[in-house]
């Protein structure tokens, strides 16, 4: 929805719920002080939830991790790429093995990120293997003992896990060890000046780390 100057006066915003949080409160509070009449909507979802929001219109823009391809309809621009941690609960045998060779992952079941279809999801390193569509889902069962995951470095290291999860090495692992993100929209909508405005502000503060 837009004004007669074609600027919106509202939008919907989709998140994967696993981007870094403080980042997008900061982005959002620029928004607020900019567009102080903007009706803004955010939600929250896994990946694939985000990207058929996005393209089914019931969200205008969404910001999430890019593993697979995606619809031909949307258009995706990379913003910025996270490191992956290894992570393992401290009650699980692999914690004592502080840089874990490929030989000694393949002997443990690996918690692998996917989306919920199977559409897109990354090639799992040991044969025993389970899928799961979102990384805090999977981390959780990590501190259960279930597994082992790779999963985006901001992450591993937030609050709401610390004491519950030991980061390992990841000098064995073949790359790549990054996962990209960025931000989608549909390439037959054009958009207006405050969500041009909202893409590079997300642009700037990737490239400058304030997050």
């Amino acid at each position: 929805m837009t004004l007669n100057t074609g600027q919106e006066i509202a939008l919907t915003v989709a998140m994967e719920e696993a981007v870094p949080v403080n980042a997008f409160e900061l982005l959002f509070e620029r928004v607020a002080l900019e567009f102080p009449l903007l009706k803004l909507t955010i939600i929250n979802g896994s990946r694939d939830d985000i990207s058929a929001w996005v393209d089914e219109g019931k969200a205008d823009m969404g910001i999430l991790f890019h593993v697979g391809q995606l619809p031909s309809s949307l258009e995706f621009m990379s913003i910025g790429q996270f490191k992956q941690s290894l992570i393992v609960a401290y009650n699980h045998s692999l914690a004592a093995c502080p840089s874990p060779k490929i030989a000694d992952l393949r002997q443990h079941r690996q918690l692998v990120i996917r989306d919920k279809l199977g559409g897109s999801q990354e090639k799992a390193l040991s044969a025993n293997h389970w899928y799961i569509d979102s990384y805090f889902y999977m981390t959780a069962l990590v501190i259960r003992g279930v597994g082992w995951a790779l999963v985006p470095e901001h992450v591993a290291k937030s609050n709401w896990y610390s004491g519950d999860i030991v980061e390992l090495s990841t000098e064995y692992i073949p790359d790549p060890l990054l996962v990209e993100i960025g931000v989608v929209n549909r390439r037959d909508k054009a958009y207006g000046p405050v969500m041009e405005w909202i893409f590079i502000e997300i642009e700037s503060m990737f490239k400058q780390e304030t997050y």
